[in-house]
Parts: structure tokens; C-alpha cells; sequence
């Protein structure tokens, strides 16, 4: 067997396999717990059409501890806690309970009690 790049080739009639064909997933573990995360939770200006920065994932029930963790985390604009599904897509957005007159934790509260 023979490694190059990113191929194994075996001598004789066995097949060539493109190890980057090959996907490994894993599950990712809450920051706090452990256990399987539910959300990614990060930093992002004041649009969620700007970048996210994920910091980390979370459980369902840490997300309020990770929300608390980030709160004054931020650098320059991007500074508003938000939490993603597990596709990365934002779910919720603390810019808009601060907008509402809420905490980060009541608007997460409000939007995780419509689920």
C-alpha cells in the first residue's frame, strides 16, 4: 500500500480510494456538560447577515449558561450572543431582545417557550 496526497492505492486489482470521499462526523459535545450539544452558540454584530463567530456548542439546557458566557465577550460590533442549529444556522438573535427591551435570557426564554 502506497500513501500519496490524499489517495491509497493498493498493489495488484484492488480499487483506488480517495480518502477525501471519506466523511467522519462527529457529534458534537456541550462546552459545559458533555453531553450531545443541541446548539452552536456564538458572538455577532448587530445582523445576523454578517459573520458569526461560533464560540462553542451547547445543550439545550446550557444554552442560558453560554448566553451568560458570552455577554461582554465581544469585540468591536461583534458582540451579541446568538444561538445556531446544528446546520449553523441562526435560530436566535440577543440584538433583537435588547431592541424589545429584554435580557439575552428572557428573549431566549420567549423564543425557546414558541418551540
Amino acid at each position: 500500500m502506497k500513501v500519496t496526497d490524499h489517495t491509497i492505492t493498493f498493489k495488484g486489482t484492488r480499487p483506488t480510494i480517495d480518502l477525501s470521499d471519506i466523511k467522519i462526523t462527529t457529534v458534537p459535545k456541550c462546552s459545559f456538560s458533555g453531553i450531545k450539544a443541541d446548539y452552536y452558540i456564538g458572538l455577532s454584530s448587530k445582523s445576523s447577515d454578517n459573520s458569526v463567530r461560533i464560540m462553542g456548542a451547547v445543550s439545550t439546557e446550557m444554552v442560558e449558561t453560554g448566553i451568560n458566557k458570552l455577554l461582554g465577550q465581544g469585540w468591536d460590533d461583534i458582540k451579541w450572543p446568538v444561538v445556531l442549529d446544528m446546520q449553523k444556522k441562526v435560530l436566535y438573535h440577543s440584538y433583537e431582545a435588547h431592541k424589545n427591551g429584554a435580557s439575552a435570557i428572557l428573549g431566549w426564554q420567549e423564543y425557546f417557550s414558541k418551540l
